[in-house]
């Protein structure tokens, strides 16, 4: 099916996004990935500030780093999940893979909460035989064939799960890295397969042992570059320039 930047894909594109502080970078995050065309529905922002329902209730104030706006969020039209207490960042990723299993998602994608997420205006994807892949060039901005960044993930996951001519099946995949992990796609199977994030390692080191241990499977790990996303310091005053 041609992806046209008039009209919504056909399946689901979940996302998470965890939060813990910081609710303007969080905001910001937000407003970027729906300005570059994902839709709000399918956007989920993991709540994990261990204060249970204090913000949901409107009890704490943005002067609390661990503030966040659900009536805001409501009003973008994301969903907001809520940790029963603080969980550490191995914890986050299982979630992720255990609300995906439960929802009968074969992938999802996840992103930091502290990026900019944007569509390349001045890059176009490559086509070929009136499909979108996720090669892509610099050359003079054609806006009639423009694709989103959110449609040029939607490419890339597809191009993933076709039936590869030359074995007769689907390769063996389990992670996409869209800018290294700032956005990324996972193969929930491939996941769950692997055993998932092991919580006995030290922070960041979880992931790189679970990437070690799904590549001595036979996954894939890739990186394509969908659009443009970046690391966050603070926010703009004024999120309509994005």
């Amino acid at each position: 099916m041609e992806l046209s930047p008039n009209s919504s894909c056909s399946e689901n594109t979940p996302l998470f996004i965890g939060f813990t502080r910081n609710w303007r970078l969080l905001q910001q995050a937000v407003v970027s990935y729906i300005t570059a065309g994902w839709p709000p529905e399918d956007i989920y922002i993991v709540e994990n500030t261990g204060v249970m329902k204090s913000n949901a209730n409107g009890q704490l104030s943005l002067q609390n780093p661990f503030f966040l706006k659900h009536t805001r969020l409501d009003m973008l039209g994301v969903n907001v999940l809520i940790t029963p207490t603080l969980i550490t960042f191995a914890q986050l990723q299982n979630y992720y893979i255990w609300y995906a299993e439960n929802n009968s998602w074969d992938y999802y994608w996840w992103s930091h909460m502290d990026v900019a997420a944007l569509s390349s205006e001045d890059k176009c994807a490559l086509e070929s035989r009136n499909q979108t892949i996720f090669l892509l060039e610099d050359r003079k901005p054609e806006y009639s064939v423009f694709s989103s960044l959110h449609q040029n993930c939607v490419a890339v996951r597809r191009k993933l799960t076709a039936l590869d001519p030359e074995i007769e099946k689907v390769n063996r995949w389990a992670q996409q890295f869209h800018s290294y992990n700032r956005l990324a796609l996972v193969n929930t199977k491939a996941y769950i397969e692997e055993g998932g994030i092991p919580r006995s390692i030290f922070t960041w080191l979880t992931d790189r042992d679970l990437h070690a241990r799904i590549e001595m499977a036979g996954f894939e790990i890739g990186e394509t570059v969908p659009g443009m996303i970046f690391d966050m310091g603070s926010s703009l005053d004024d999120l309509s320039a994005i």
